[in-house]
């Protein structure tokens, strides 16, 4: 993240897929703010829990306790963080990747975004 928004980075922009924790740091939200058009990709913590079902294991902060729960406190604990860094939000629940990607095109052209001249 921090080469992709740091002045030397090459024009032209970057999707960048922030793991929910960034922005537990405020270094990382001052990175984002004013530099990228950030969206919260919403999802319930009971949707989360179904999708992540049987990943527990590779996931450090699902550990020692039901899932579900530690989501929804994981939910609780950093709304606020989300509310305050997201330009946009977008609620993911029951949708497909290309749905989901074409509000968050929409929303970005909205706010006056464009692709570059190569069309990516």
């Amino acid at each position: 993240m921090s080469a992709a928004l740091s002045p030397e980075a090459p024009p032209g922009g970057a999707v960048i897929a922030c793991g929910a924790g960034v922005l537990c740091r405020e270094e990382n939200r001052a990175a984002l703010r004013g530099k990228a058009f950030v969206v919260w990709l919403q999802v319930e913590p009971a949707e989360a829990a179904r999708r992540l079902a049987g990943s527990e294991p590779t996931r450090p902060l699902l550990g020692g306790g039901a899932p579900l729960a530690r989501l929804a406190s994981l939910l609780e604990e950093r709304r606020e963080l989300y509310a305050r860094a997201a330009d946009a939000r977008v609620e993911t629940g029951g949708e497909g990747a290309g749905r989901i990607a074409g509000a968050i095109e929409a929303l970005w052209i909205q706010e006056g975004g464009r692709w570059d001249s190569s069309g990516s």
